[in-house]
């Protein structure tokens, strides 16, 4: 395994392990750490891509948005919940730094917007075959 794909596989585990810590840690998006996991695993090796899509981790977070490429409305409330959460303890700890509170403040209106309008809304209901 060459370094560009060790380093892959390093930050997928990370991301995996940050992700699995949102499940459980409210103010951690799950969602975006595990997209960012697919992300590398799919560069780093074809087992650990087949390991983690297949995992009931992948499938119950991941999956449902990028198969539906939308988000049911639930999701996306708790979608903005979680990124508000983030950034309001990223502006508590930088109450101090001005510039770094309007970068915060920047990312967290963009993150709402786009949950907001460049998601498409997908029903909660299953789908009748």
């Amino acid at each position: 395994m060459n370094l560009k794909k060790s380093l892959y596989v390093v930050l997928g585990l990370i991301f995996f392990a940050v992700g699995t810590a949102g499940i459980i840690i409210p103010v951690l998006p799950t969602f975006i750490f595990y997209a960012e996991a697919a992300f590398f695993f799919g560069r780093s090796s074809e087992k650990l891509n087949a390991w983690f899509t297949g995992s009931s981790f992948y499938k119950e977070n991941v999956s449902p948005i990028f198969e539906k490429k939308g988000v049911t409305e639930k999701a996306r409330r708790n979608l903005i919940i979680n990124i508000t959460l983030v950034i309001a303890l990223g502006l508590y700890f930088s109450r101090r730094i001005v510039w770094m509170k309007w970068v915060l403040l920047t990312v967290w209106i963009c993150h709402v917007l786009f949950f907001l309008f460049g998601l498409k809304r997908v029903s909660e209901e299953p789908e009748k075959v």
